[in-house]
């Protein structure tokens, strides 16, 4: 749940700060500067997460903060060794996820910052968010 608007992305959207975004059924949503990519039809399976968080460490280095929370196998794993060789910020839940593939084997690859439940990763970004000019 959330108060903030969600909307579908499409290609040429300009991202924006406190709104949520939805990737359209079948495609690989990607960053390029400061706006989405939709590539049709996905490219490969089940990678859809690292083909975003490696586009994001791309678009934003340092500045590029990832989540990792439930789902199934090693997705996410190697968007966030991108995003942390490039100097970001990554989270991952804790035991607390109901399917815990994703959020494990980010940890067990070691480019995990912080592991927490999904309210202490919320108080952590709010907290990041105050920080930032």
């Amino acid at each position: 749940r959330t108060k903030m608007p969600v909307l579908m992305a499409y290609t040429a959207m300009p991202i924006r700060a406190n709104h949520a975004y939805v990737s359209p059924p079948n495609t690989d949503l990607l960053i390029e500067g400061n706006t989405f990519k939709v590539v049709f039809p996905r490219t490969k399976g089940n990678v859809v997460v690292d083909y975003l968080l490696t586009s994001l460490a791309e678009a934003m280095g340092k500045r590029a903060i990832a989540v990792i929370v439930s789902g199934y196998d090693g997705d996410g794993t190697e968007g966030c060794r991108r995003i942390k060789a490039k100097g970001g910020i990554t989270f991952a839940q804790d035991k607390s996820a109901a399917v815990d593939g994703m959020p494990h084997s980010a940890q067990v690859a070691g480019c995990i910052d912080f592991v927490m439940s999904m309210k202490e990763i919320s108080e952590a970004l709010a907290g990041i968010a105050s920080a930032s000019p």
